[in-house]
């Protein structure tokens, strides 16, 4: 990779670089097309945000904001905003669910919390596979995170 940014005079910021590797997924022909997209795309520093908005993935801060939403606004707060901002962004539910996944699992939940979260997580990404309604599916997301704050406040 390094033999390639050199060769094409291609200028990528560490964030950029990091994000270039963590979504290719080690698919090398995914680095080169990656690279290629935000070199036209964003000319000058290949940098984290202009490989999210090239490979349409969610971005971070986005999520985090999302995970945020869902650990601490009432339902309905919650489900608005998260419904919202994903429209405007352009991002599919499936989408969310994957990249809050992996936030849920650095939070360092209780285990029993943490089993019925992804669990119920799980189940509403195979409904979405299945065809179900987005809407449906972010209110029952947004109704298991209810539930496991609920599981975790002491009576």
């Amino acid at each position: 990779m390094d033999a390639i940014i050199a060769a094409e005079g291609l200028s990528i910021t560490g964030g950029g670089r990091d994000a270039l590797l963590s979504l290719s997924g080690g698919d090398m022909r995914r680095v080169l097309n990656v690279m290629q997209a935000c070199h036209m795309a964003f000319p000058g520093d290949i940098n984290e945000r202009a490989v999210y908005l090239c490979t349409g993935s969610p971005l971070p801060e986005d999520m985090a904001r999302y995970l945020h939403l869902l650990l601490n606004e009432d339902f309905k707060a919650a489900f608005t905003e998260v419904r919202t901002s994903a429209h405007t962004s352009g991002y599919a539910l499936s989408d969310i669910l994957r990249e809050v996944t992996v936030l849920v699992l650095a939070l360092g939940l209780p285990g029993p919390v943490l089993a019925q979260l992804l669990d119920d997580m799980s189940t509403l990404e195979w409904r979405l596979a299945a065809g179900a309604s987005e809407k449906v599916q972010l209110a029952a997301l947004v109704g298991a995170f209810m539930v496991a704050r609920e599981t975790m406040t002491p009576p």
